[in-house]
């Protein structure tokens, strides 16, 4: 089983979702989103090669669609099994500072 990490600027930007979410609609349905956004992340644990390869960003780098809206950007470091969450881009939000 792997283990999953989030990166500081993921931590960040899930932060940032939560509020845009509460804001625009209720901190209880973007609780809920979040919750859902987490365990689908923890889900790479048992599944870790999953998403699209995305050479044509970064080396290793992979990336997943979320409920529509929300792409996940993550590497798998099969040698540390270890699955890294880079980031989450809402609504299309660009994969190039990744």
């Amino acid at each position: 089983m792997y283990r999953v990490q989030y990166s500081i600027e993921c931590k960040e930007e899930i932060r940032e979702l939560r509020a845009y979410i509460t804001n625009q609609r209720s901190r209880q349905i973007a609780n809920a989103y979040i919750k859902r956004l987490r365990r689908f992340c923890e889900g790479f644990a048992m599944a870790p090669h999953r998403g699209e390869v995305r050479t044509d960003l970064k080396e290793g780098l992979r990336t997943i669609g979320f409920e529509h809206r929300i792409s996940i950007v993550f590497r798998v470091y099969d040698d540390q099994q270890l699955v890294r969450i880079t980031g989450i881009r809402y609504a299309g939000r660009s994969f190039e500072q990744t």
